[in-house]
């Protein structure tokens, strides 16, 4: 799962009110592979079974240099300039790390 991965994140989001399926439908749609294609490991999204404005997952990285180069290339990059601002607006606080 986390092959070659130092570096590992537990990420969890806790959202606004009924917003979490249509959140979890664009971290699926979109977040993830874009991720991925640039040697993200990410596994999730896992729905909190008593919190139902809130999700959980975890992404991994070689190390932390490279977690600061590949954040930086998916912040930067158009998969979160299309879509971050609208993912940020559905949670309490920052989906960006």
């Amino acid at each position: 799962m986390f092959y070659r991965c130092s570096v590992v994140e537990l990420r969890q989001s806790t959202l606004h009110d009924g917003t979490r399926e249509r959140l979890i439908q664009l971290f699926e749609n979109d977040f993830i592979e874009s991720q991925e294609a640039l040697g993200i490991r990410v596994v999730g999204p896992f729905r909190d079974l008593e919190d139902h404005n809130c999700f959980v997952w975890l992404r991994g990285f070689p190390d932390m240099d490279e977690r600061s180069r590949m954040l930086s290339a998916f912040y930067d990059g158009p998969v979160w300039h299309a879509h971050g601002k609208g993912s940020s607006a559905n949670s309490h606080g920052s989906l960006r790390s």
